[in-house]
């Protein structure tokens, strides 16, 4: 069962597991920014979570090397940063290890000017407090330099990245069952199943002043409710969120 309901256009790129910007014109070509992560949906088991950036070419659509960054990762519902630093790829894309901790510490290599550098065979590794749940990411890019020529004028791209997350529960029908919920936007609690009105509820406790989600062009979520559970086999099942019927299949 899939929830799907929407929003206002998104002025944001916005996508699940791997995004791509808007558009920016300069350097006489068009471009925008790739971002994507590795899984795009915890288990909760992952140690680390792989971390991509790359600069492509929309003209010639080809990714662009050798490329400085100026990368910031912030929290989209109160805009607070809360990772920045310079990275730096001699590579196609600029490729990062996260490991989801409480404290921020980042370790690797870099160059001179204080870039950090991200590739396929060392790519940097990045202790902090990411992807320790599903949600929502955002995260900003200017691109400093490309081919060791600095940009005058940085071009800044933003994206808004969705981590997925696989919930697992239980609920007492004429038996027990064990549901999973995947959540896309923010955490899910509170799960409850009534047997009286056969109703399946859960708490999402997600931002929905309009100021912020005009940046979401739809919120996604999904049950998965075993076949066995013949309760809701047996005719329509309507979907609502805070009382209002939403799109679903």
């Amino acid at each position: 069962m899939i929830l799907v309901f929407g929003t206002v256009q998104s002025v944001y790129g916005h996508g699940l597991g791997s995004v791509e910007s808007n558009i920016v014109f300069f350097n006489d070509n068009f471009y925008k920014i790739k971002v994507q992560t590795t899984p795009d949906v915890l288990h909760g088991n992952e140690s680390e979570i792989g971390f991509e950036i790359s600069t492509i070419n929309h003209d010639e659509n080809s990714i662009v090397s050798d490329v400085e960054y100026l990368i910031e990762i912030v929290d989209p519902e109160t805009s607070n940063s809360i990772l920045s630093f310079n990275g730096y790829s001699p590579d196609e894309s600029f490729l990062a290890k996260i490991i989801p901790k409480n404290e921020i510490n980042v370790s690797g290599d870099h160059i001179s000017g204080d870039f950090w550098i991200g590739t396929v065979q060392n790519p940097l590794t990045i202790e902090a407090p990411l992807f320790m749940q599903g949600g929502l990411v955002q995260v900003n890019v200017e691109i400093l330099s490309i081919n060791s020529e600095s940009i005058p004028r940085p071009p800044k791209f933003e994206t808004l990245l969705t981590i997925g997350e696989y919930i697992p529960f239980e609920i007492t029908a004429d038996k027990k069952y064990n549901l999973m919920f995947a959540t896309y936007f923010d955490k899910i609690d509170e799960f409850h199943y009534d047997k009286n009105t056969k109703k399946l509820t859960a708490d999402m406790p997600f931002n929905w002043d309009l100021d912020f989600i005009k940046k979401i062009p739809y919120v996604h979520a999904e049950y998965y409710i075993p076949k066995s559970m013949k309760v809701f086999n047996d005719h329509e099942i309507q979907m609502t969120v805070n009382d209002i019927s939403i799109l679903g299949t």
